[in-house]
């Protein structure tokens, strides 16, 4: 595995975790739909990358929520309770993604550290 593989992969890995904290952070938004990286393989000398993030269709129900409606007559703004879409985060899939995401994170920097360590070696031996 080369060093530019390793690191397309760290800037992958790293944004599948920014989306799965960004899920978990609106997980008490209402109408908040979960969003999902997906990785494709990059063009030649390899690697990956996010192709896509991709909204989860899945439903969450409904939950009543204090909402700001305007008066028409008035203009002035009052709170009434409304029905609106509950989020569909998981928390407990991302948890489970944002371990997967960390661990893909470290593999990949384990392999830049090995590449280092290998091109120090290599050096004193040199000299």
């Amino acid at each position: 595995m080369s060093i530019t593989t390793a690191a397309s992969a760290l800037q992958a890995f790293s944004t599948g975790m920014q989306v799965t904290a960004n899920n978990i952070a609106n997980m008490n938004t209402p109408g908040f739909q979960a969003g999902n990286a997906v990785l494709a393989e990059s063009a030649p000398p390899g690697g990956v990358r996010v192709a896509d993030v991709q909204q989860r269709t899945a439903n969450a129900g409904y939950i009543q929520s204090l909402q700001p409606v305007e008066h028409p007559d008035t203009g002035q703004l009052a709170m009434e309770w409304q029905v609106v879409e509950a989020s569909n985060t998981d928390l407990a899939r991302e948890m489970v993604d944002m371990i997967s995401w960390q661990r893909g994170f470290e593999a990949n920097a384990a392999v830049i550290r090995t590449n280092d360590d290998m091109s120090g070696v290599l050096l004193n031996m040199v000299v």
